[in-house]
């Protein structure tokens, strides 16, 4: 189904839900933790996107319009919320994983099985690999998220989503990489 709003049109692509405008920016959800924002080169913005002139050494902006360091950046642009549930500065407080909730769960393995299927040469993404950093993917997910999660399996298999949408959308083709038994279609 596609909706059409004259300057806004709305429609399904894959698992995501895509909005396109006629001020040149397409955002992309897959209603669970995938959000890309794509922007034509002629596109002003500020924020979070940077400045989109084509130089990325001036991106990292806060809202006062002075360059910093890509963290100072982030944390530049965030809302304070009562309800928040970040921990991203909760230093010496942050959640922990004990040894045995590591175990009880065997994530240590699940981990480094998604890294080594990730980097061997015969896996779907391996077209991608060139392009798209895997590890800039996985960066943003840590083995405390694994540990936090009621469902690891569910969680590794977002970040291979995460990391398959971000081939797609530099354009580079991967196989097959979901079955019956992994990550399941």
């Amino acid at each position: 189904m596609t909706l059409n709003f004259g300057l806004v049109k709305i429609y399904q692509s894959g698992v995501f839900v895509v909005v396109d405008t006629t001020m040149g920016i397409q955002i992309k959800f897959d209603c669970s933790h995938i959000a890309t924002i794509l922007l034509l080169n002629s596109t002003k913005v500020l924020g979070m996107c940077g400045n989109n002139n084509g130089i990325e050494d001036d991106d990292l902006r806060t809202p006062q319009g002075e360059a910093v360091d890509a963290t100072t950046f982030g944390w530049s642009w965030r809302i304070p919320h009562q309800e928040a549930q970040c921990t991203a500065d909760c230093g010496d407080a942050c959640p922990r994983c004990s040894a045995e909730q590591l175990q009880e769960k065997n994530l240590t393995s699940q981990w480094i099985s998604l890294h080594e299927y990730i980097e061997s040469p015969q896996n779907p993404f391996d077209s991608c690999h060139e392009v798209v950093s895997y590890t800039k993917i996985t960066s943003a997910v840590s083995i405390f998220d694994l540990c936090s999660s009621k469902d690891p399996q569910k969680t590794l298999c977002l970040i291979l989503e995460a990391y398959a949408a971000a081939c797609q959308n530099a354009q580079i083709p991967i196989g097959e990489w979901r079955n019956s038994t992994f990550c399941c279609k």
